[in-house]
């Protein structure tokens, strides 16, 4: 199926996250997400993008914490950090 979900793991340069979003290269492997940086497609700037892996998305505390960091880290502004 062409629209079915991926894994994480199964992502690769190429790929799209999303509607807007393609993959340039993993960034980052962790314990529970892998880091991309990803370019949006229409506006043409780069970003960062994490995806959680397995089943530990399925935890709603988790996914409460995961959606709290993500908020956080989109109110800071630096020509250093990923948007």
């Amino acid at each position: 199926m062409a629209n079915a979900p991926r894994e994480a793991g199964d992502l690769a340069s190429g790929d799209s996250v999303g509607p807007d979003l393609r993959i340039v290269r993993a960034l980052h492997t962790g314990a529970f997400a892998r880091v991309f940086e990803v370019v949006d497609v229409v506006a043409g700037d780069s970003r960062a993008v994490k995806i959680v892996t397995g089943d530990i998305g399925k935890d709603a505390r988790f996914r409460e914490v995961f959606l709290d960091e993500a908020k956080r880290v989109a109110t800071l502004s630096n020509e250093n950090l990923a948007r």
